[in-house]
Order: structure tokens, then sequence, then C-alpha cells
């Protein structure tokens, strides 16, 4: 993914040396550095330029990158104390390291923090492969330096990242980097979006519906129609959503017909229902209705399921058709 943010002023110490100057300092520059955050992993880009008239080869054994950090999230609820972590990376030998941010005995107290380097030429960066990650540089030419901070919490990590100051420095032959990288929100690229669920093909009406190319059909006479869930969907901790969709009851069904919001807790090592959700009947009508209905999960809560029944009778019919489930902070879009 390319980065959607424009590259910041360069807040870093790097060796540099302008063509024809005397010096003894290796010749490059860093011409970018990008910082973003995509969900819970935080990222920062070096674009290093050789100046040298004579070409380089930068030895991927010789690739080297030392860190500390003093790590945090106000927002988040197991992160609010600052931790310091530290660690050393060789890429060629270890291509991610895993510092333990915080101890626990459960996987909720459980926190690392991962980091992943990559590198490449130009804007193509690829990871560094062991027998082929030599890079050699003419004049002006171009690498780049990957660096991925990836916050590892089942409940907090694929939404918080982890926040503060990181002193990073970077060691690669003749070029050596020092960085003090500093995220922020404005970083953050993954926003808030509506979320389609659509059922199997198995289970669409084709031939009726409100919106094409069919519609979930449910019948209180059919083995195995009268009920129906979607896949589970990956929800932020303690958010607020919107439960939005179209709906129409056979008339002279006499089946009770209901939604229902299931919210549960997905770890590692053990999967639990939780309590939350509703369960809500719908009214019968033989035109299309909207139904909106806005929750909230749980504080652990990590996976919701949406599903459609058909009770106490085997007399009815009933089609659904444009489910969604949107962030409170888009329910103003129209479906």
């Amino acid at each position: 993914m390319r980065p959607a943010v424009a590259a910041v002023a360069l807040a870093l110490h790097a060796q540099t040396l302008l063509a024809g100057e005397p010096t003894d300092q290796p010749p490059f520059a860093v011409t970018r550095r990008e910082l973003w955050i995509d969900g819970g992993t935080c990222h920062v880009s070096y674009t290093l330029q050789w100046l040298g008239r004579e070409p380089v080869t930068l030895l991927a054994g010789a690739l080297r990158i030392t860190y500390r950090g003093t790590l945090s999230n106000a927002a988040c609820p197991a992160h609010v104390t600052p931790v310091s972590v530290r660690g050393e990376l060789q890429p060629q030998r270890q291509p991610r390291a895993i510092l333990p941010v915080r101890e626990g005995r459960s996987e909720k107290d459980r926190c690392r923090e991962q980091i992943v380097v990559k590198v490449g030429r130009s804007s193509e960066t690829l990871e560094l492969a062991k027998d082929s990650g030599d890079l050699t540089l003419r004049r002006s030419e171009r690498a780049v330096v990957n660096i991925s901070f990836r916050h590892d919490h089942f409940l907090y990590g694929p939404h918080d990242p982890l926040l503060g100051p990181r002193e990073v420095t970077i060691r690669w032959g003749p070029i050596t980097v020092t960085d003090r990288v500093v995220f922020e929100s404005g970083h953050q690229l993954r926003r808030p979006r509506r979320l389609v669920l659509e059922p199997s093909r198995a289970r669409q009406d084709p031939e009726y519906y409100h919106s094409p190319p069919g519609s979930l059909y449910l019948a209180a006479d059919l083995p195995g129609y009268q009920y129906y869930r979607f896949e589970d969907v990956a929800v932020r901790y303690d958010s607020e959503w919107l439960l939005r969709f179209r709906y129409t009851i056979a008339r002279g069904t006499m089946a009770d017909c209901r939604v229902r919001v299931v919210e549960y807790q997905e770890s590692p090592r053990y999967w639990r229902r939780l309590g939350g959700g509703f369960d809500q009947r719908l009214q019968a009508g033989g035109q299309w209705r909207l139904f909106q209905r806005r929750f909230r999960v749980g504080p652990e809560t990590t996976a919701i399921a949406v599903d459609f029944r058909m009770t106490g009778s085997d007399v009815g019919e009933m089609w659904v058709d444009d489910v969604e489930l949107v962030p409170v902070a888009c329910a103003d879009e129209q479906p």
C-alpha cells in the first residue's frame, strides 16, 4: 500500500555529502521520510540516495536496526502508562523481532510489539532475502528502508497503535541514520467504513430483491431455511454501530420473524460468547421496510454475528436485503 501521507520534514541526523565537497563522511542523503499508521501498525519509510562517484554495494548481512521506545496510548485502557522497550534487529538473519511490552497471565493482559524491516530499490519495497538481499547503488540511485511496528495484542492491537517516541538507528555499511520518530493520530490511514453483509448464493432469491442481484430468503416450512447467520465480523471493542437492512414478510406469515446480534471474544487460545447485542422481532408488512438500530459492543468484544430466523410456526416467508453494519461515525451515509 502506498502511504497516503506527504513526506514530512527530516527530524533526523543523516551523514550527507553534496557532490564535490571534501568530507570524511559517506556520500549519501535521506531524501524522503514518511510516517503512516494502518490500524494498529505504525510505519516509517526512509529513502536513501547514494551521492558518491563510485558505486557502493550494501551487503544484506551488514544491515542492522537498533531501536528503543517509550510506548503508550491514552485511548487504550491497557496502555495508558508508558512502557520502555528496546531491541536490535539484523534483518537477513532475523526478518522480524518481537519485543515484550506487557506481561500477564491471560492473553488479554499480554502485549508484544513486532518489528518488521523491508528493503528495496526506489519505491519497490521487498523483503530482504537471505541469498539475494545485497543492493548495489550507483550515483543518484536510491534505496528504501521500511520499518513497521505492529501492536500484537488480540483485543487492542488491530485497532490501537502503540504511540510515543521511538529512537531508531539504521546502520548499513557506510550509511548511518539516527532518527527520533513520533507517530500521531493524523498519520492514521484506516478509517471506519461500512460493512456490507452478503448471503451465500445458495440462499439468495434471484427473482425477488430490493437491490440486485438477489435477497436472503427464509421459509418457515423448509428445513434449513428457517435460519441464516452471516459470517462473523471483526469489530473494534467498545464501539458503536448501526445495523441497517431492508426486509419484507409475506402476507399470511404466522412465524415469528427475528433479527439478532451476538457478541464474541476471540483470542489466539479461546473463543467465548459474551453478553450484549440484541434480539428483536420484525414487524410484518407486505412491502420492503427499512430496519435501523444502533448498538454498542462491549469493552471485550472482538467480533459480532448477525442472524435472521423464523420460529413458532411453519407458515410464512421472509426476504432480507441490503444488510449493512455501519460505524456510527459513518451513520449519516444513506444505503
